[in-house]
Parts: structure tokens; C-alpha cells; sequence
């Protein structure tokens, strides 16, 4: 197994080391503490962090190591490690990627190694590359359906605010309805009551029509 010494050391300080896709995995993963530069040569930004990052890794020698990774020689790196910047700082510590979104100073660098790496961006490890590899792809009948914007499924339940608001004016109408029969019921029975049978008929038609709707209003 290849140890830190057995490593193609970079330019600077001895525990600094140029690292890629393919040996990053064998070289970090368990020795130790590491702060990682993901880079771009081109980039302006990356080539101030150079000599800042060099400053700080002879500080912290024989604290961690630290190495370089060029995105633009390896754009493997560019998803696997979830890079959206140059430059990117990230330290591993035990199996997490802690990212250091701090100003590139030598001292806001050294205290947040030195503070315990105090961050709320972090996340695990990505697997090997050589995991990644072997892993099978998702068939496509395996994906689940697109969710539409502005939809929020829960229990297969769609709660589409449109949806919602039809619901919610059918359920008004349907209690409108039983009011309305209500009414024409009470009056029925009064109408029964005390008139004659003209307007009982009518009374009846009425009915029939709010019912079944089998009656038009015109022949009442």
C-alpha cells in the first residue's frame, strides 16, 4: 500500500503533494487529516491561494498533510468532489469533507484547522472512483415520475393549488345545494299546509328540477 513518503511531492513545503482522481482515494483515505485545494491553473484566484497555501502548510507541518488537485487535468474531480468554484478548499478528518468557505488567509486558515474545523458545510467522503465505476445505473423504469413545478405530492396525493381550490368551490356549491333543498323542503311543508293545490304543484316541479333537473323553470 502506498504511503505519504512514496508520494509525487509538489513544489514546497514536505507535507505538501500533488494529487488526482486516481491516487487521491489510496493517498487520504485514512492517514491522517488532509486539506485539499481543487484548482485551475488558469484561474487568477487559484494562483494567489498558492503561496498562501504553501504559508500555511509549513506552519501546520506534522499537524496534516495537504495536497493540490488540478480540475482542469482531471475534470473528474470536478462532480465527484461537488466543485463549483475555483478555488475550493476542503479538509478531510475522519471518513467527512469539511469545505472551507472562510476568507484565503494564513490566519482564518490556520484557525479553522486549529478550532476544530468549525463549518456547517460538510459532507461524507465520496465512494472510490473505483466503486463508482462498478455501481449499476438506474434503469429508467426504476425512476420515479417528474414532480411538477409548483406541486407538492404527498401520499400520491396531489396538492396542486389549483386542484385545491376547484375542491374547495365544489364542496361549497354541493353545501349550497343541500341549503337551497332545505329551504324548498320547509316551504314545502308549510305550502302544504296552508295553499291550494296550484301552488303545490308547483312546489313539486320545483323540487324535481332541483333534484333531477328533469323539470326546466319555465314550466313552473
Amino acid at each position: 500500500m502506498a504511503t505519504v513518503a512514496s508520494m509525487v511531492r509538489a513544489d514546497g513545503p514536505t507535507n505538501m503533494f500533488e494529487l488526482n482522481g486516481d491516487n487521491v482515494d489510496s493517498y487520504v483515505v485514512g492517514k491522517g487529516t488532509w486539506m485539499l485545494a481543487f484548482y485551475a491553473p488558469w484561474c487568477p484566484y487559484s494562483q494567489e491561494l498558492e503561496p498562501v497555501f504553501n504559508y500555511v502548510a509549513e506552519v501546520l507541518n506534522g499537524e496534516l498533510n495537504f495536497a493540490r488537485l488540478d480540475c482542469v487535468a482531471d475534470p473528474s474531480l470536478i462532480s465527484r468532489f461537488n466543485i463549483e468554484a475555483y478555488p475550493t478548499i476542503k479538509v478531510y478528518r475522519d471518513g467527512i469533507l469539511y469545505q472551507y468557505v472562510e476568507d484565503r488567509t494564513i490566519d482564518k486558515m490556520i484557525t479553522f484547522v486549529r478550532k476544530g474545523l468549525p463549518t456547517n458545510v460538510y459532507a461524507t467522503y465520496p465512494l472510490p472512483k473505483s466503486e463508482l465505476e462498478t455501481q449499476p445505473s438506474s434503469k429508467p423504469s426504476e425512476m420515479p415520475p417528474p414532480i411538477q413545478e409548483g406541486v407538492e405530492v404527498k401520499n400520491n396525493v396531489s396538492t396542486n393549488p389549483l386542484d385545491i381550490q376547484v375542491t374547495e368551490i365544489l364542496d361549497k356549491l354541493y353545501d349550497l345545494k343541500n341549503v337551497r333543498f332545505l329551504y324548498i323542503l320547509i316551504g314545502g311543508v308549510i305550502t302544504s299546509l296552508t295553499c291550494g293545490a296550484v301552488m303545490k304543484r308547483r312546489l313539486f316541479k320545483s323540487l324535481l328540477f332541483h333534484l333531477w333537473g328533469r323539470v326546466s323553470i319555465a314550466d313552473l
